[in-house]
């Protein structure tokens, strides 16, 4: 995806293949833009080719249009002090952006203004207000009060039959692939509560 701006801007793309090839992704890049229009484009090529789920990255996969589009989940992990976003494994407040997220409090302005930002990119951001980091599988490992407490795990009961359940990580790739005993799938036991999404296939 970024080969179409490898004579366009060189330098540019070096850079952010040899960070791919090399797996030194850094945890923020600073665009300047001087008001060329396709700056944006470069940006979503380059995260694009970053979760792509195919290897020859396809750009036309249900993940690379939801991202032209958009709508694409996005988190960050901020200092609450600072308010700079941290690297992978630092704790601090999650913010997630996406465009069906939390709207307003109804009739409550002031309330709504507390837990809602909008960055220099004019992209909305709620505070979760939960302490958590990102381990280095991509799991967003929430906090309780900052403490970790003992193992915690869930069972969940299907009424349709379940096919196959996996772990889906936050590049929506499958991550791990969960037993299904009678639609019935037992989330593994963690020592600490993580956000996590399963995809379940039914029959």
């Amino acid at each position: 995806m970024l080969d179409k701006y490898k004579d366009e801007q060189p330098i540019l793309y070096n850079l952010l293949e040899n960070s791919i090839k090399k797996d030194k992704i850094s945890h923020a890049y600073l665009f300047e833009t001087n008001n060329n229009p396709n700056s944006l484009d470069i940006v979503y090529s380059f995260v694009k080719e970053l979760i792509c789920p195919n290897d020859k990255k396809c750009d036309n996969c249900s993940i690379c249009k939801r991202i032209d589009d958009g709508n694409y989940l996005d988190v960050k992990v901020i200092n609450p002090e600072t308010e700079e976003i941290l690297p992978q494994g630092e704790i601090g407040e999650l913010y997630i952006s996406a465009d069906n997220l939390f709207v307003e409090y109804l009739n409550n302005p002031e309330e709504t203004k507390k837990i809602k930002e909008v960055d220099l990119l004019s992209k909305q951001w709620v505070k979760s207000g939960d302490l958590c980091y990102i381990d280095k599988d991509g799991y967003i490992i929430r906090l309780y009060n900052g403490q970790f407490h003992e193992e915690e795990s869930d069972t969940l009961v299907f009424t349709q039959n379940i096919k196959k359940a996996y772990y889906v990580d936050l590049k929506e790739e499958y991550a791990d692939s969960i037993e299904v005993v009678d639609n019935t799938i037992q989330v593994k036991p963690l020592t600490h509560c993580k956000f996590t999404t399963i995809y379940v296939e039914t029959e």
